[in-house]
């Protein structure tokens, strides 16, 4: 358990106050699935949208 905490970088100390146990395997999990090359989802969206619209436009 410790061993996979500092994996991804969780310190044992901080492992141990401010984790659960049961809340470790979905936080493992989680990182494994963001972390796995084929498993990367590619979100396409317009500028305006990741900025929040509006703003002012330069010519």
């Amino acid at each position: 358990m410790i061993a996979s905490g500092l994996s991804i970088g969780i310190g044992k100390r901080e492992l141990m106050e401010d984790y659960y146990l049961e809340e470790i395997s979905d936080v493992v999990g989680e990182w494994n699935r963001l972390h796995n090359p084929e498993h990367e989802e590619i979100v396409e969206m317009k500028p305006e949208e990741f900025l929040g619209g509006g703003g002012e436009w330069l010519d």
